[in-house]
Formats: structure tokens, C-alpha cells, sequence
């Protein structure tokens, strides 16, 4: 499930769809319609927020597994023990 696109399409869904449709309402006025950047500032901002969130998740995971990730030698005396002494 996770590797066939859904958390994509739940994303765009979220993002493209539901909030920036709620923000723009929230700023159209009576005929329907708004121009300028107040219509979509708060928008940009939560995406942009959320991919700040999204890089700083995976900086994190890929530092927690890099021990994983490392290639030791086998005649190296720390192998095996994936670099936890």
C-alpha cells in the first residue's frame, strides 16, 4: 500500500484539493473569485511548511539508519557488531 502511489494521491488530495480550495474560498469575495497573493499565501506557506517537515523526517531517518547501511569488512574487528561499541 504504501509503495503503489496512495500516500501520493492521499498527499495531493490533502494539499491540492482540500486546503487550497478552503483557503481560496475563504478569500473570494462575493463574485466568486480573488486576485493576489493573499489567496494562496497561507497555502504555500502550510506546503512549504510540510516539506521542511517531510526533509528534516528524512535527514532524520537516514542518520538513524546509516549504522545499517555500513559496509564493514569482515576482517575488520569492528564487524558484526555494526559500529555500536
Amino acid at each position: 500500500m504504501v509503495f503503489d502511489g496512495t500516500p501520493g494521491a492521499v498527499g495531493a488530495l490533502l494539499f491540492a484539493k482540500l486546503l487550497c480550495s478552503a483557503v481560496y474560498a475563504q478569500h473570494a469575495g462575493e463574485e466568486g473569485s480573488c486576485h493576489g497573493i493573499e489567496c494562496f499565501r497561507l497555502s504555500h506557506g502550510v506546503v512549504a511548511a510540510a516539506q521542511l517537515v517531510a526533509a528534516a523526517v528524512a535527514a532524520f531517518l537516514s542518520l538513524r539508519v546509516r549504522i545499517a547501511y555500513q559496509l564493514g569488512d569482515p576482517a575488520d574487528d569492528r564487524a558484526g557488531d555494526y559500529g555500536l561499541k
